[in-house]
Parts: structure tokens; sequence; C-alpha cells
């Protein structure tokens, strides 16, 4: 388990390692998601497109997330084979 403060983790970074990212794609569009949930790096209409959220590398570049209002879930991944649904 990492230590944080505030969103600072231990180490001084606001951003978690890439291995700690979910790697979502259809073939065409691809999106990385992070440990919150929130869609952090995606292209469109397609990977060699311009980006349409870009947090992973700037944390005022844009986001996308849909989540409770003031709750806190718990994250998890799991692969469903032949399916793009975590």
């Amino acid at each position: 388990m990492k230590k944080i403060i505030g969103d600072v983790p231990l180490g001084g970074s606001p951003f978690p390692p890439i291995a700690d990212y979910a790697f979502l794609s259809d073939c065409e569009v691809t999106a990385l998601v992070g440990p919150s949930g929130a869609v952090e790096w995606m292209c469109l209409p397609r990977m060699d497109g311009p980006s349409a959220f870009a947090a992973m590398l700037d944390r005022d570049a844009g986001h996308f997330r849909l989540n409770p209002s003031n709750v806190t879930v718990p994250a998890g991944r799991r692969y469903l084979v032949d399916c793009i649904i975590e």
C-alpha cells in the first residue's frame, strides 16, 4: 500500500505508476483509466488522433469520471475474456 500525503504519494509525484493504469481498447479507440476510475488518457477519434483527456501528463489537462457524489468507492479490476467491460 502506498502512503499518500494530501493528493501526492510519498516520493513526490502526483501521478500513479503506469502499471496502476488499466488499458481499454476496441482496437480503434483506446483509453488509460487511473486507479481512481477516471479516464486520464484518451485520443479521439482514433489512437493517432489528438488527446481528449490527458490528466496522466498534466493534472489540469482534463479527465472523465462517472461516480457517485461524495462517496469513495473501492476500485478493482479484472479481465473478462473477449469483452471491453471491466
